[in-house]
């Protein structure tokens, strides 16, 4: 297969060897090569003349000086001594590596050292797995530059320029290669071949061998499982027989070849009448069961759109709809007597604005009108179509990546980001949600439906269940949501992502972050309500890296049928195994089992619409660590010491439970557990409650190393404790307290008082001179006991002042919302 922009094929680009062209062991070369005098020359110079290239005076290094290589996973190229502008006027020295997953570029050890104090996450910010590259570009040179500039765009936000032919102008750096205008062009036709194969068979995940040995791979995703855990075909609440039934007409995708073999339809629908209702529905995606209540009976219903425009009318989907409105006349109250409402309503949200809804009619689609549907109640929920979030996130990434956008002024940044109107397209979505589980909540039956049913229904129907059903709050709950209202159901994850396709064979139309805009619905679900999740935002930030990455062949293809048809699930590795070897890393410290009896949260999750909405923001953790200026918040040294100096994230020291001390006080050694590269998950340093992990385990390790000292006070000295400044305690302490330095010599002198060598000179005090004879003089005996009982209240009065003091500035710091747990002010083992 051709790459549009390369010329070569993929084989070819293999026969290129650009290793054999570009590797070059400098440590030979640097006596041997002069360097090349630096020369300003027109371009028909530089056609008629070949350069000879100039390498650095630093070893070049291999990839696997920075990180192990990927099971299946190897070198293609190596370019040395080249530069990368990751921040306005500020270029990198480094080494560009491309490898059959990723593009490395990978600065020496004292400029990775350097960036990594700004932006934990800049290691991975380098790492650009091939498939996420979304173009690649060549700028017109200065006719006064020797150098050119690549242009890598990725579809995550990230965009690298690299320099090529450059002199550098750092003194303190050596002189970049220079390459002929044919190397430089030979090596984008091997970056093109290899980013852009225009055959997804050719991606990563094909040749990746996950998991490692040892390493269990999870089964494959269990439909008809999953229908039982709901009790979908279960007798109905009232008894006798199911409202609804399994059917199989969808084996060989001839009934919708966009849903998955099993769907659940109305029990009183005939196999016939199923394909009159797919025919009168776009794509023929025909209502499917969702989720169903086991108290109430109430179900989540998706589709696509009816073809009102086209065909007026159908009798069978009329019907189709009206069964499902019947479903819930009778109904459990909330103490689980039937209740019976006689009327029947199937509530439906159709998740697109009206006007949009009435432009689809006029072009043979349309929306359920009142008058063939006379049980339901519609409502247009306003969301944006496929074409609004992809520019609406395009004009978001432009806020962190592109030089013109970062000089604006920072007090309005909050601003820029409300402009681009992504955070209320994710309020609309997470709207919508609520309103669906409201429904339900009520014992109403829902429809959710956009144009195709599988976009906007797809987020929608997804997070409402996550409101209603704990289990989807869960590891295994998220992933069977995913595989069940995502993969399964027809999301178009290949058209949507452009896996494997160049800009001249994807349809650029059609691309859009649709599943990444549902992971961040989750994400402000998370993060306002941890304590009902089981995983933390750190889970959702490693699938969103994986939508584009292509190393596992979870999100590949379109539909169930085109996975099958590609063999993806039997010739790829799955996200979900990689995530579950990974679970004790990004599980939620704060997770309260809505099963335990001694828990607040409830098996229903739905606080009130306005909490939720009123707190959406930006998500930091993914955006920002791609900023081109200092954005993320820089981590404590302590967390600094957890990313191994690859910056990849070593999670930490106790594998199973990271608070668990008692069994490893007496080891040994402390370490981290062994892993396989392939199980290494990416700096994530911007999450905070990994922050508190590793500050914990950090802790941990200097508690267990000072214990093992036999010196207390030392190991007390030794933990990192937060870093309180003047200018703060000069505030909490002002017109209460002495001021902050007089304080901390108060603190320090009654601190002194308590140390064993004050209880040492004070029984050197109460020591008492025998006489000649051996008796004690009973008068200079009770003088010595009176000093010392004086000695031990005033010691004792220090002390009770010294509390005092303490007592009083941790209730300060606690108004101000600092938490009192990380102020360890009595170690461990003293009095």
């Amino acid at each position: 297969m051709k790459s549009k922009f390369s010329g070569v094929t993929k084989t070819e680009a293999d026969e290129i060897d650009p290793l054999s062209l570009f590797a070059i062991e400098a440590s030979a070369r640097q006596s041997q090569e002069a360097d090349v005098p630096s020369t300003d020359f027109d371009e028909t110079d530089e056609q008629s003349e070949e350069v000879t290239p100039s390498y650095g005076m630093y070893d070049v290094p291999s990839i696997e000086d920075y990180f192990p290589l990927l099971s299946g996973e190897r070198t293609l190229m190596k370019l040395p001594d080249l530069l990368i502008q990751l921040t306005p006027g500020r270029l990198i020295p480094g080494t560009l590596f491309m490898t059959t997953y990723r593009m490395s570029f990978l600065p020496s050890r004292a400029h990775l050292a350097s960036l990594a104090a700004s932006n934990p996450s800049v290691y991975s910010m380098l790492n650009v797995p091939l498939s996420c590259i979304d173009k690649i570009e060549r700028e017109k040179r200065d006719s006064k530059n020797l150098g050119r500039t690549i242009v890598v765009t990725c579809k995550d936000v990230r965009v690298h320029k690299i320099f090529l032919q450059a002199k550098n102008s750092d003194p303190s750096c050596s002189d970049v290669s220079i390459l002929s205008d044919s190397e430089i062009d030979r090596a984008l036709s091997a970056m093109c071949a290899y980013a852009f194969p225009n055959n997804v068979q050719f991606v990563f995940a094909f040749q990746h061998n996950f998991p490692p040995a040892g390493l269990a791979r999870l089964p494959p995703y269990d439909a008809m499982a999953e229908i039982r855990r709901m009790g979908a075909v279960d007798m109905s609440i009232l008894g006798g027989s199911s409202w609804w039934r399994v059917s199989t007409m969808n084996d060989k995708y001839k009934l919708c070849p966009s849903y998955p073999r099993l769907v659940v339809v109305p029990s009183r629908i005939t196999d016939d009448e199923l394909f009159a209702v797919a025919a009168f529905r776009a794509g023929q995606r025909f209502p499917i069961l969702s989720w169903v209540s086991k108290d109430s009976g109430a179900s989540i219903w998706r589709s696509a759109q009816p073809k009102i425009g086209a065909y007026g009318s159908c009798v069978q989907d009329e019907t189709y709809l009206d069964i499902i409105a019947h479903s819930c006349v009778s109904r459990l109250s909330p103490e689980g007597l039937i209740k019976t409402s006689g009327v029947p309503l199937l509530h439906i949200l159709d998740c697109r604005p009206k006007t949009s809804a009435m432009a689809n009619r006029a072009a043979g689609a349309g929306y359920e009108p009142s008058a063939n549907y006379p049980n339901t109640k519609l409502d247009f929920m306003n969301i944006g179509n496929i074409h609004v979030m992809r520019e609406s996130l395009r004009a978001l990434s432009t806020l962190f990546t592109y030089p013109g956008n970062l000089t604006g002024s920072d007090v309005t940044f909050g601003k820029q980001i409300e402009d681009t109107n992504w955070l209320t397209h994710v309020r609309l979505v997470l709207k919508c949600a609520w309103e669906c589980a409201r429904s339900i909540q009520k014992g109403v039956p829902v429809l959710v439906h956009c144009s195709h049913g599988w976009d906007r229904t797809s987020q929608v129907v997804a997070l409402a269940q996550v409101m209603l059903d704990p289990y989807y709050r869960t590891f295994d709950g998220f992933r069977v949501l995913v595989e069940k209202e995502w993969l399964a159901a027809g999301h178009p994850f290949h058209l949507r992502c452009a896996h494997s396709l160049d800009r001249a064979t994807r349809d650029e139309d059609n691309t859009s972050p649709i599943f990444f805009q549902f992971l961040d619905c989750m994400h402000q679900l998370v993060r306002q309500f941890p304590h009902y999740f089981e995983y933390s935002t750190r889970y959702l930030l490693v699938i969103a890296d994986h939508i584009f990455s292509c190393r596992f062949g979870t999100f590949l293809g379109n539909c169930e049928s085109d996975r099958d048809a590609a063999g993806t699930r039997s010739n790829c590795p799955d996200l979900w195994t990689y995530l579950h070897h990974n679970r004790s890393y990004l599980r939620s410290e704060h997770f309260m089992d809505p099963f335990s009896e001694d828990t607040p949260t409830t098996l229903l999750f739905l606080p009130p619409l306005s909490k939720i909405l009123r707190n959406v923001c930006l998500w930091s953790e993914y955006f920002h660590r791609w900023s081109a200026i200092p954005t993320i918040i820089t981590p404590p040294e302590c967390i600094s010491a957890l990313l191994n100096r690859e910056g990849v994230f070593r999670p930490t020291l106790f594998q199973d439970d990271p608070y668990r001390i008692e069994e490893e006080l007496d080891s040994d050694t402390v370490s981290f557990p062994p892993r396989h590269p392939d199980l290494d998950l990416p700096a994530m340093a911007g999450a905070s409650d990994m922050w508190e992990a590793a500050y914990r385990s950090a802790r941990t390790e200097a508690g267990v190393m000072g214990r093992r000292s036999g010196d207390a006070t030392s190991n007390y000295q030794s933990l990192p404790r937060p870093d309180i400044s003047q200018t703060l305690l000069r505030d909490i302490t002002e017109d209460t307290f002495e001021e902050p330095a007089a304080l901390n010599t108060t603190l320090e002198a009654s601190l002194s008082n308590t140390r064993p060598q004050d209880e040492a000179s004070l029984s050197d005090e109460a020591s008492v001179d025998l006489n000649a004879d051996g008796a004690v003089p009973v008068v200079a005996e009770k003088e010595k006991q009176q000093d010392c009982l004086e000695s031990v209240q005033a010691l004792q009065a220090t002390v009770n002042k010294q509390q005092q003091t303490i007592d009083k500035l941790m209730e300060l710091l606690a108004e101000r919302g600092y938490d009192m747990r990380e102020f360890d002010l009595c170690p461990e083992g003293t009095d």
